[in-house]
């Protein structure tokens, strides 16, 4: 069972004690690689996509480029690691290839007096994730079908008897309350994590979202606010954390990402790509001229609009009206935000002081050391798989989820 702070994940499938732990976090043409060895020493690497998808591919995966071109992110991950053997794997995908269904319940204990043991919390787990499985089934119903994959969970806002506790495991009481928020994802990325994992050779395989991994350093900050927001700006991509007095209670994609604010300028000021993140950092800054802010607020300003119009709506869809806007934002990302977006949420003058930025290096750094220093998994539905002996087996047939058109 890992432990983070005020939240519990559950990953789904046992590990061992491997040569080498590696995360995986797939994100546009640019990817995070990290890994930990023998010596423990935290390595970071960067994969980028060097043979673009084809146009009809992008139109498909328009946030992930690496699902149409699998056998090339492959063979990059390999040339990282060309003897690595039994080493184990962490796939942490992007919001867009992913739901999340969040559940609340309450589980009622025979014997109060009795300490909570670890097979106590994870058979009351089952049927909770059979209710996520069954909401998301109807959502895809509705939607037209879907298939996807229950992969990980995660457990917060935990409370014995009315008290909060940070890991409920060895404590007694009469009533144990919480939220549990399941992960699915896609079943093309699924099978993409599970090909990974084959060609690394690898012992034992976990697939998750990135926001599980960084929802743990967001929460504390957001622990006393009835409604918080964690923005993370991806490179094609943006996610969306909503939490509830520091447990995580949703996750949203917007598809518009730094390349669409990065191009944009690069294309109207005929500037490559990374002078063009230069002047979206030095805008963000405010050291441009007023002319040359004026003429970045104009170019902008239809992918900004987009951007705002999108969170907006998220929020309204979301958050009860009298919530209005979260009481508080984490902020963080591979790029400068554009200025009319820091004005806007408030990331300068008399909001400051419920605004905060995390350095996206150390969001990355952070979810690594949780999933690979601070390595312990259990294996939480193993009754659900066909062969849970099989540490290789990361898709059982209990796990997934596979609705057509018009049925379930």
């Amino acid at each position: 069972m890992h432990y983070n702070g005020s939240i519990m994940r559950f990953p789904l499938f046992g590990a061992t004690e491997n040569e080498i732990r590696i995360l995986v976090v797939p994100d546009g043409i640019t990817s995070t690689v990290f890994s930990l060895g023998k010596n423990n020493t935290l390595e970071r690497s960067v994969v980028t996509l060097d043979v673009l998808p084809s146009p009809s591919d992008t139109a498909t995966h328009s946030f992930a480029p690496w699902l149409a071109q699998p056998e090339q992110f492959f063979s990059k991950i390999k040339e990282l690691f060309p003897s690595a053997r039994e080493n184990s794997l962490t796939v942490a995908f992007p919001a867009g290839v992913c739901r999340f269904v969040s559940m609340p319940f309450e589980m009622q204990r025979w014997r109060p007096s009795d300490r909570i043991e670890d097979r106590e919390l994870h058979g009351h787990m089952y049927g909770i994730l059979q209710a996520a499985r069954d909401q998301l089934r109807k959502q895809l119903t509705q939607e037209g079908g879907g298939h996807f994959v229950l992969a990980d969970a995660i457990l917060a806002d935990i409370k014995i008897d009315g008290f909060s506790v940070h890991n409920p495991v060895g404590l007694s009481g009469t009533t144990v309350y919480g939220k549990l928020l399941a992960v699915f994802i896609d079943a093309e990325a699924a099978t993409f994590g599970q090909r990974l994992g084959q060609e690394l050779r690898a012992g034992y395989t976990h697939q998750t979202a990135f926001a599980a991994l960084i929802a743990p350093t967001f929460a504390p900050i957001m622990r006393n606010d009835k409604t918080g927001c964690g923005v993370f700006l991806r490179d094609r991509a943006t996610d969306i954390l909503i939490f509830s007095s520091g447990a995580l209670q949703a996750v949203h994609t917007i598809s518009l990402g730094r390349n669409v604010f990065s191009s944009t300028v690069a294309n109207a000021f005929s500037l490559p790509d990374m002078e063009a993140e230069e002047v979206l950092a030095a805008d963000a800054a405010g050291i441009l001229s007023k002319t040359m802010k004026t003429k970045i607020s104009k170019v902008l300003s239809p992918a900004t609009h987009q951007w705002l119009s999108a969170l907006e709506i998220i929020f309204s869809n979301h958050i009860q009206k009298n919530d209005g806007m979260p009481s508080r934002f984490v902020f963080s990302g591979n790029v400068s935000y554009p200025r009319d977006v820091i004005a806007t949420l408030g990331l300068s003058g008399d909001n400051r002081s419920s605004r905060a930025v995390i350095s996206p290096d150390n969001l990355l750094i952070a979810a690594a050391n949780k999933e690979l220093v601070n390595h312990s998994l259990s294996n939480l539905v193993a009754s659900w798989v066909s062969t849970p002996q099989q540490k290789k087996s990361v898709v059982g047939p209990a796990l997934t989820l596979k609705v057509a058109s018009g049925r379930s």
